[in-house]
């Protein structure tokens, strides 16, 4: 599945690559993400690309990127 359009909304969802690494990583230590999470700690870029690795490797997870059309993330 290359991206999946929502109905006629500029939102669309793409599997994520390991390109989007560093993005997830700050996304995941920013202070809202943090604090709307059950560790509201740091983590370091080390720890969060091992676990993505692990994750990636599991076949019953399916890690997704929604944008909007005019974004980056294409």
């Amino acid at each position: 599945m290359e991206s999946l359009k929502i109905k006629n909304y500029a939102l669309k969802l793409r599997r994520a690559n390991s390109s989007d690494v560093v993005d997830l990583w700050k996304w995941r230590n920013n202070l809202d993400t943090r604090k709307n999470s059950i560790n509201t700690q740091i983590i370091s870029f080390n720890n969060h690309k091992k676990w993505y690795l692990e994750k990636k490797k599991n076949k019953n997870v399916f890690f997704f990127i929604g944008y909007h059309r005019f974004s980056k993330y294409k």
